[in-house]
């Protein structure tokens, strides 16, 4: 009974993270920032990542960041998935698998780790045309 218990509560955690990445990741919770807009979903993407394993994390990140795309900015859902998704589990298994014994520093590493994946991505995903996904969808970019 033990075992079904810590299930109920990872998934439960996981569906509470899920929603609040869901909710920080649309326009109305958004700071204006020269360049677009800052969003307040990746600081739940990373403690997410922190605390939960890569799958759980991967849910949060990928599935929550897309899902709250998908009700107000549906253009870049996708990416959402891919970029956000990449950062969780780089996230998590940094944090779970690097320097076990010193948790906060594989924290601080995987956190770092997950903004350079996240804004390699941001430079490197091209439209068909040659030009760079953020001159279509300058405000994606900048959550």
């Amino acid at each position: 009974m033990k075992e079904r218990q810590k299930q109920i509560r990872k998934l439960s955690l996981t569906a509470l993270l899920m929603s609040m990445v869901i909710i920080l990741s649309t326009s109305w919770t958004c700071i204006p920032v020269p360049g677009g807009h800052l969003y307040f979903n990746d600081t739940v993407i990373v403690l997410a990542s922190i605390v939960l394993d890569p799958v759980y994390a991967f849910a949060v990140g990928g599935l929550g960041a897309f899902l709250g795309d998908l009700i107000l900015y549906p253009q870049a859902m996708f990416v959402s998935l891919f970029a956000h998704g990449l950062q969780a589990i780089a996230i998590s298994i940094i944090s779970h698998k690097v320097l076990k014994k010193k948790p906060v520093v594989s924290s601080i590493i995987g956190a770092l780790v997950g903004a350079v994946i996240k804004g390699r991505i941001k430079y490197t995903h091209k439209k068909q045309d040659g030009s760079h996904l953020s001159d279509m969808y300058p405000d994606f970019w900048t959550h």
